[in-house]
């Protein structure tokens, strides 16, 4: 399984980042934007942003007094914008603030995050390992998996439908190429892909006919 990039992992800590500036600052701020803002600063280049942004980055770090923390971090350089000198003085700040605080987010996102990985037949509840969820082992927490997702043994007295006739056992290969039977429609929790809802074909031809 490839690894995402550092762009597609920014995004769900951002996610959080801008739900939280919207909740305490009642304007919205796209976590796509702070991603490419992030990108931006990394790469050390000019960033700006609304002061309803700085105003939640600075409550969300601890700043219950905004102008207190601008007066810390901007260290009381007077807002002139016309003013070069003080222009870069903020471009400077910006990107140590943005920096910075998706930094702080990232560790408090992975660690306050519930998770989950494949111990089969079930999935059972994880600790944070960077490592495994690198490698794809490591999943974000589904009570319903948890609760309605496990490897079954099927044979010819398995329950296969409700009785209005949708299926109750759904299907997919291990990375053995080998059929393997599930409770619950979700992807297989070795290779990645869709599992498949079970039909009679697939009943009869690789579970009952080794009863025959």
């Amino acid at each position: 399984m490839k690894n995402k990039t550092g762009k597609q992992r920014d995004y769900p800590r951002a996610r959080v980042l801008s739900d939280y500036i919207q909740e305490v600052t009642k304007q919205p701020y796209g976590d796509r934007s702070l991603v490419t803002k992030y990108q931006t600063a990394k790469k050390g280049e000019p960033v700006v942003v609304p002061d309803f942004v700085i105003e939640g980055l600075c409550k969300y770090v601890g700043y219950d007094d905004v102008e207190s923390c601008k007066e810390k971090v901007l260290t009381e350089v007077k807002e002139e914008p016309q003013d070069t000198k003080n222009r870069v003085w903020k471009v400077s700040v910006l990107i140590v603030l943005m920096v910075g605080l998706l930094g702080i987010l990232a560790w408090q996102y992975l660690t306050r995050e519930r998770w989950m990985e494949w111990r089969d037949p079930v999935y059972v509840e994880a600790d944070f390992n960077a490592e495994k969820l690198s490698n794809g082992i490591l999943k974000r927490y589904k009570q319903e998996r948890i609760d309605n997702f496990k490897r079954i043994e099927a044979d010819c007295n398995t329950t296969f439908f409700s009785p209005d006739g949708i299926a109750t056992v759904f299907y997919g290969k291990n990375i053995k190429g080998e059929y393997q039977w599930f409770t619950d429609l979700a992807k297989h929790p070795e290779t990645g892909k869709a599992l498949k809802p079970i039909t009679p074909y697939m009943i009869n031809k690789y579970i009952c006919h080794k009863n025959k």
